[in-house]
């Protein structure tokens, strides 16, 4: 067992460094009041490191592709940063130029990068 930190720390979340992506580990954590320290408490589940995730950066480059006059195309470029996750869709709100309200136009994510509006 290798200690992750040598201080008592005052919440129960803790920010473990030097972790390899990819590596298994197992944690356990003891107590610590003015009189001593606990006993190890059980060990955790098997926790596998993976890349951190986060939410993407916005798509970009909104384009029109076709205007019929009764619907317009459009279609837009990936974002730049995934999150470290596949992007799984996109959601699309248009609002009238004199207004400042945004409407939904899809309710479930669309999968391609082109979507018609009508």
């Amino acid at each position: 067992w290798e200690p992750c930190n040598h201080k008592p720390i005052g919440y129960n979340r803790f920010v473990v460094h030097g972790l390899t992506t990819g590596e298994q580990y197992i944690f356990r954590v003891k107590a610590v009041n003015a009189v001593g320290t606990s006993e190890n408490s059980q060990e955790s589940e098997v926790i596998k490191v993976q890349a951190a995730l986060t939410v993407p950066s916005h798509p970009y480059g909104i384009t029109l592709l076709n205007c019929d006059g009764h619907s317009m195309t459009l279609g837009w470029k990936v974002p730049k940063f995934s999150g470290g996750s596949a992007i799984i869709g996109y959601y699309l709100d248009k609002r009238e130029v004199h207004h400042k309200n945004w409407h939904e136009i899809n309710s479930s994510p669309v999968k391609e990068r082109i979507l018609t509006v009508e």
